[in-house]
């Protein structure tokens, strides 16, 4: 029987330091919350309000994206092609 009272002990010790933990989080989290909406109520934020927010940004292409089209005529233009690739290879910008 003392066996089973230890391990219920240990079981009891863990869930008590678990829910401290839990709360620990928690009122972090509300203190945060109450931190950033004492902030918004600063006269600097205030004047952000009503005012108008632009955000720009540009993005860079590392590779722009093409198609290249084979015509009939360019077919004709390489006859002793055998097949696609070697085709595919006479165009020009492909290697």
């Amino acid at each position: 029987m003392k066996h089973y009272s230890r391990l219920t002990f240990a079981i009891l010790i863990e869930l008590g330091l678990s829910a401290l933990l839990l709360s620990g989080s928690a009122w972090a989290a509300e203190t945060s919350s109450k931190t950033t909406s004492s902030n918004a109520s600063s006269p600097d934020a205030s004047a952000m309000d009503g005012g108008t927010l632009i955000v720009t940004a540009q993005q860079q292409t590392l590779q722009a994206p093409r198609v290249s089209t084979i015509t009939a005529d360019e077919i004709k233009k390489h006859p002793p092609a055998r097949d696609v690739s070697e085709i595919i290879r006479t165009m020009p910008g492909l290697t």
